[in-house]
């Protein structure tokens, strides 16, 4: 929820170099969030990736959801959406950039689980979080430790926080989605979000 508002705040904000603008896009620089939220929902709809969210309650209808979820219908779903993608900008795919598990899921059908290093960025955050993130990092790569200096915050920005409404919708939305991840990686990701 929080990610997808700081990726449209991101996208949207004046300031940074002229690169980092240009990377950024200028799609969304003339939409409200709730307008770009609605434009990824579409397009997530109309590709077949989440047949089980109900655009008019706002809902998911919780049996389509687990019989599609994990498909190879889901799987071309996917697959199609992401052709949709422009890859010369960041503004894209506001939405389903949070759906997590659907990412991760590919990677690992091809790749041992045991292979992927995945942290909150939130545990960054905390006091001595970089450095805490950085030596389990380190030890998973069976590296050496190394003190890393400077761990202020950077590309940190003050944004207006998002309405209720709006709040409530991605909850709903990302509900289930951050279930099936916490599936995926173990206890320690319940109720993270």
């Amino acid at each position: 929820v929080a990610r997808a508002k700081s990726h449209y705040e991101m996208v949207t904000s004046k300031d940074g170099t002229d690169a980092q603008k240009k990377t950024r896009g200028t799609e969304w620089l003339k939409l409200s969030f709730e307008e770009v939220i609605s434009r990824d929902i579409k397009l997530m709809k109309s590709c077949g990736l989440i047949p089980y969210w109900n655009e008019a309650t706002q809902s998911i209808d919780n049996a389509l959801f687990d019989q599609f979820v994990g498909s190879s219908a889901e799987d071309e779903a996917f697959s199609k959406y992401q052709a949709h993608i422009p890859m010369n900008t960041g503004s894209h795919s506001l939405i389903s950039r949070g759906l997590y598990e659907l990412q991760l899921r590919k990677w690992f059908k091809k790749f041992s689980p045991g292979l992927f290093f995945v942290a909150k960025m939130e545990d960054l955050k905390e006091d001595g979080g970089v450095q805490r993130i950085m030596n389990q990092l380190f030890r998973f790569f069976n590296v050496p430790d190394f003190k890393v200096e400077d761990t202020s915050v950077k590309n940190k920005r003050d944004y207006k926080d998002m309405n209720a409404e709006t709040r409530e919708l991605l909850k709903k939305f990302y509900g289930r989605h951050n279930e099936r991840l916490r599936l995926l990686l173990g206890e320690e990701w319940e109720g993270v979000w």
